[in-house]
């Protein structure tokens, strides 16, 4: 995310953590209620392509301020037109209209794959310390994963037993147990047949 006053006033400081928040409320399908969700950003000293701060989701970090700076660093080596810049909104309904029915060829449909081959694929040859998962803790099938998977668990059973629903005590909580407040009319599949 560059750094603007337009990006800025929709992002709250922790200060106690470091982090930007931004707070969006969402309607789940099926659900009454309204959803909340935090997303967290940390300060970036520079981008990789134009050298500006940028803000960066922590779960999901990344090494450019905006798409048109990753766009020109991976595919074409050279700064982009459009770094920085937005178009218009009637830019974008021209571009929209433009695009809206085309039906791309067989022949332009393996141009565009083969434009994407070997050396020309922007993943070409990011292997060991260069790609973004080298290091990182894979926890599938090991004993962490499991250690973890069951102190989530136990916290799920505790939640379970306090709104007095039942659960089950081996494996997964839900393994084999009728969900009252997830059958019949509280699911949100429910189309008002019997059950």
């Amino acid at each position: 995310m560059i750094i603007c006053w337009n990006n800025l006033d929709k992002l709250t400081y922790d200060i106690e953590n470091g982090f930007w928040l931004e707070t969006y409320y969402f309607y789940r399908v099926g659900r009454k209620s309204i959803q909340k969700s935090i997303l967290k950003y940390e300060y970036v000293d520079e981008c990789v392509w134009c050298k500006e701060p940028f803000l960066s989701l922590i779960n999901n970090k990344g090494r450019f301020c905006c798409k048109s700076c990753g766009v020109s660093h991976k595919q074409t080596g050279k700064p982009s037109g459009m770094s920085g810049k937005k178009h218009s909104m009637e830019t974008r309904k021209k571009i929209s209209k433009s695009n809206t029915g085309k039906i791309r060829t067989i022949g332009m449909r393996k141009k565009y794959s083969v434009s994407k081959k070997g050396k020309n694929n922007p993943w070409y040859g990011v292997t060991g310390s260069k790609h973004p998962r080298y290091g990182k803790v894979h926890l599938k099938g090991t004993k962490v994963s499991e250690e973890r998977l069951n102190l989530m668990w136990d916290g799920f059973r505790k939640r379970l037993k306090n709104r007095g629903l039942p659960y089950s005590r081996f494996g997964h909580p839900l393994k084999g147990v009728k969900r009252p407040d997830f059958s019949g009319e509280n699911n949100p599949n429910w189309l008002g047949g019997d059950y």
